[in-house]
């Protein structure tokens, strides 16, 4: 019987373009800049929204936000749309997902600051059962409830109460700004690498599979390990790129969201000072390095199911990060 191609699609959230060794010399990535020197590097795509929930959908539907419908954070991808898993499943592969998925709010309600319940959030779609088209899937998202603080509540009970309090927030914190001190092997990034790895080494070969791996990092808070904090602390940052008229110039809706306490804003300039925009960035970075370390440790279990030369990789990002850029941090709105 002929082997059948495998994919693994590998997103991260909030990543720029140039956050890869091979694009910046001061990030290190050597995983992905292995991946790239051996693959194509796509340097002219972008995204279809810089907001997470209508980016990823556009990328599972191949349609635009204003087609889907899921137009924002806090609305919910229909499920009669197809997916990218529905069209591979016709093909007979085994379809999971891992980590970040965003098709439906975080939070209950428009603007609530209340948690949706994972059990309600993850829930299998009417028509089928399954995940928008996944057969197996895995959730953890920007607030980590669900099955990663299930992992570490189980494999160490005070982590996981030091994290429930405060997530590991250090003393000296700025805003969402810190060096944390837990464990890497604990780590959320470490989890949705280590299921994913669950699900290589379990996996039937003679089914393709189709693999997404989707880490929640480097979003905001900028909380990396403190280990890879350490490797940047000697590292130059730039000021940010800006142009003096910077505000003046942005779309007037931009404006008008910002006067009106619209969430997201975006029509003024950030109020950081320079030291704490390096020091962001640094975190920005070592957190990416943490990442790829991760998919290096993915990597190893493909080779070890001997999958690897069968396998399609993808990597890609929901949308970016300005990093001060314009006055603005965050993928895309103001500080």
């Amino acid at each position: 019987m002929s082997k059948r191609t495998h994919i693994w699609l590998i997103t991260t959230d909030q990543m720029r373009a140039d956050a890869l060794g091979i694009e910046n010399a001061s990030v290190l990535t050597p995983e992905l800049d292995k991946l790239a020197s051996e693959g194509t590097l796509f340097t002219g795509a972008y995204c279809a929204s810089p907001v997470c929930t209508p980016s990823r959908s556009s990328i599972f539907t191949g349609r635009y936000p204003h087609v889907h419908g899921a137009w924002n954070i806090g609305t919910t991808l229909r499920e009669d749309e197809l997916t990218l898993c529905d069209h591979l499943k016709k093909a007979d592969y085994k379809t999971i997902g891992i980590g970040k998925m965003h098709f439906r709010p975080q939070m209950k309600g428009d603007f609530s600051q209340e948690y949706e319940e994972p059990a309600y959030r993850d829930r299998g779609r009417a028509s089928d059962g399954t995940y928008y088209g996944f057969d197996e899937h895995h959730i953890t998202e920007d607030n980590c409830i669900g099955e990663y603080m299930e992992w570490l509540r189980e494999r160490n009970p005070e982590a996981a109460e030091r994290f429930s309090k405060d997530r590991y927030r250090a003393s000296n914190a700025q805003n969402d700004v810190w060096e944390s001190e837990i464990p890497p092997e604990l780590h959320q990034s470490y989890w949705i690498a280590e299921r994913s790895i669950d699900v290589i080494l379990s996996h039937k070969t003679e089914q393709p599979l189709f693999l997404w791996t989707s880490f929640v990092d480097p979003h905001h808070p900028f909380d990396p390990p403190k280990a890879y904090a350490d490797m940047y602390a000697d590292t130059d940052i730039p000021s940010p790129a800006s142009e003096a008229d910077d505000v003046h110039l942005r779309p007037p809706h931009l404006l008008r969201q910002s006067q009106g306490g619209y969430w997201p804003g975006g029509g003024e300039e950030h109020s950081l000072d320079e030291a704490h925009m390096k020091r962001l960035t640094r975190n920005y970075y070592a957190m990416i390095t943490f990442i790829d370390e991760q998919i290096g440790r993915i990597i190893k279990a493909w080779r070890q199911k001997d999958m690897y030369d069968d396998v399609v990789i993808l990597f890609t990002s929901d949308h970016g990060e300005l990093l001060g850029d314009h006055g603005l941090i965050y993928g895309f709105m103001k500080g």
